[in-house]
């Protein structure tokens, strides 16, 4: 819970009365009547109303004191995001060699340091410090590179980034990964996704299920198209539907309502 900025936080009034209780109770041990100033009974301190945490203050909290997250990870608000659109860790670019034949990779994070610095001949340049759920990656931008992206060094963002492999310039017989674009994790929702395909097994379309997706379809209308398949795995055959009348908006609220329905698997286009 988090108390309100007041005058007196809850810690000092709790100190207050700790004080005035272990006051009260030296005063009864050298009174000569055994204490009659100890009967005087000292008010509770008053609670103010309180907001609860938010998620991610909770979990951050966890990081802070205990050093790892309990509860969840502050990606899992984007773990849609990150399962459909990106193909590599941010560890895994510790080992470059492996992914010099991909044409192009697909990161997500939070950055959890940046640095602004300057080289030894006065060319700016900059760190830039981020965690996935595998691990931490930094990486070191210069010249233009720096001056493009040097907007996105902000503790606490979670961005996603592409890239790709290649020699470095100076060192023929040395790799680096060169970021081509960053973009804020919470746009890639509305930007990269198109669409829904939704798969069903024929033997679990019932009409009650059918009633559960058109429900959730009207209620998360949206731009992204949406397609059905229906699989008989008797005959192995699979029909494909696209849905003229419903468009969707593919929002958090609308997968957490697909993952409740153990009979529908999806995939984002």
């Amino acid at each position: 819970m988090q108390a309100p900025e007041v005058d007196i936080n809850l810690i000092e009034k709790a100190t207050r009365y700790s004080q005035k209780v272990q006051q009260e109770e030296d005063s009864a041990q050298v009174s000569l009547f055994g204490g009659g100033s100890g009967n005087m009974e000292i008010p509770l301190p008053t609670v103010p109303p309180m907001e609860p945490f938010s998620q991610l203050q909770q979990l951050n909290i966890e990081k802070e004191v205990v050093g790892l997250y309990i509860s969840g990870h502050p990606l899992d608000q984007y773990k849609l995001e990150i399962e459909s659109f990106t193909n590599c860790s941010l560890p895994a670019l510790s080992d470059l060699e492996s992914l010099k034949n991909k044409s192009e990779i697909k990161l997500a994070g939070s950055v959890s340091s940046f640095a602004h610095r300057t080289t030894k001949t006065g060319k700016p340049f900059g760190t830039l410090t981020m965690e996935d759920y595998h691990g931490a990656f930094t990486f070191f931008l210069f010249g233009e590179d720096y001056v493009k992206f040097k907007q996105y060094f902000m503790t606490g963002w979670y961005l996603f980034l592409t890239g790709v492999v290649s020699q470095k310039k100076w060192a023929d017989n040395e790799l680096e990964f060169k970021i081509n674009s960053i973009m804020l994790l919470s746009e890639v929702r509305g930007k990269m996704i198109k669409g829904l395909r939704v798969s069903i097994d024929l033997d679990d379309l019932t009409y009650d299920m059918m009633e559960k997706l058109q429900a959730i379809t009207e209620k998360y209308k949206g731009d992204a198209k949406l397609f059905f398949d229906v699989v008989d795995r008797k005959e192995n055959i699979a029909l494909e539907l696209f849905s003229k009348k419903f468009s969707i908006d593919p929002r958090a609220e609308m997968i957490k309502e697909l993952n409740e329905i153990p009979e529908v698997i999806y995939k984002v286009m």
